[in-house]
């Protein structure tokens, strides 16, 4: 989804895991949907161009499971992390790799507070008025793509979570590149 305004241009993107939650989770914790077979989060089209650059303004996660009350973070790539980067449920985060830094592939991170229930699903949000959000991120996309790549984890051990319960992350971003 995405808005044009006469100078600017917001696109909304939104990716969905239902996780594995294949065991109480620890501080560090990477969240993902297979406990073995893990992979990346993918925010697809986050910008307008392949190569484009973009601006994070806000972003929301949202859990199905109404007691879960961990803060999540993301780790986030213009381009797949190095085949060390832990992306399996449960197993302790490494993001990021020394080599995602130095290829200049990792571009930041996002860190919301605790999720709180909302009469359903639970929902964090982060903002920039937060000085530990991270927000507003500026990144620059890969040559040849417009997508964000990441790897989400609990900052935060839980012991609510429910196997393939979806875990939602919606970024809010202002494209960089012009009104198309």
């Amino acid at each position: 989804m995405s808005w044009v305004t006469e100078k600017q241009h917001i696109n909304v993107v939104v990716t969905t895991k239902a996780l594995a939650a294949a065991g109480n989770y620890a501080a560090d914790d990477v969240l993902s949907e297979n406990a073995s077979t893990g992979t990346v989060w993918t925010w697809a089209e986050v910008v307008n161009v392949n190569g484009g650059a973009g601006e994070i303004i806000g972003a929301i996660a949202s859990s199905k499971t109404n007691a879960v009350r961990y803060r999540p973070k993301v780790f986030l790539y213009n381009a797949t992390p190095a085949a060390t980067t832990e992306l399996n449920d449960n197993a302790t985060n490494n993001a990021p790799v020394n080599s995602d830094v130095s290829a200049g592939t990792f571009v930041g991170t996002i860190s919301f507070p605790s999720l709180s229930e909302n009469g359903g699903n639970t929902i964090s949000a982060a903002t920039p008025n937060s000085s530990t959000s991270g927000l507003p991120l500026v990144f620059k996309a890969a040559t040849n793509a417009d997508d964000l790549i990441g790897v989400v984890i609990t900052q935060d051990a839980e012991t609510n979570e429910t196997a393939t319960d979806d875990l939602t992350i919606t970024f809010i971003v202002r494209d960089l590149n012009g009104v198309q």
